[in-house]
């Protein structure tokens, strides 16, 4: 009887590990397929400077748009014109787009970002003309200032506000 039991018991439990062995690469593949179907972000250089947008997804290449303001000072992150002049504060939280051909270019060895920005994302307007309008303008491209967004976490939220 135990012999019948342990034999009965060890066949389940070989049974139970290769139905779990055959269920593991199945849900793995699954998973695999689910990940390689999304891009992901542009990543910082060691320095924190992001010195491109572009992003290598599963249909090629393809610009990091959005970007998150995470500048902890609390007057903002200076947004500048091309001559450095500080225009705007961006509030922390944020949400910028890159615009242009070419949105990061290089100054003293520093990568910037040309970006669009919306009223609603300023906490100090500096302009003379035209103050409280949308505008483009330069920030640092620097883990210290910004993040990058991604384009399905945008999605989502903007789902969930109301027009």
């Amino acid at each position: 009887m135990a012999v019948s039991i342990l034999c009965h018991f060890s066949r389940r439990a070989l049974l139970g590990v290769l139905c779990g062995l055959a269920l593991v690469p199945a849900q793995m593949a699954s998973s695999l397929a689910a990940r390689s179907q999304v891009a992901d972000v542009v990543h910082p250089d060691p320095q924190g400077d992001f010195p491109s947008v572009m992003v290598t997804g599963p249909r090629g290449q393809y610009r990091q748009r959005f970007w998150l303001v995470v500048d902890r000072d609390p007057r903002g992150l200076w947004c500048r014109d091309v001559q450095g002049r500080p225009l705007i504060a961006l509030r922390r939280g944020a949400v910028v787009e890159t615009v242009g051909a070419s949105p990061v270019f290089f100054n003293l060895g520093k990568s910037y970002l040309r970006v669009h920005v919306k009223p609603v994302d300023v906490f100090y307007d500096g302009r003379l003309k035209d103050p409280g309008t949308a505008t483009s303008c330069v920030v640092r491209a620097n883990t210290s200032f910004l993040a990058p967004i991604h384009p399905d976490s945008l999605e989502r939220v903007l789902k969930k506000q109301p027009e």
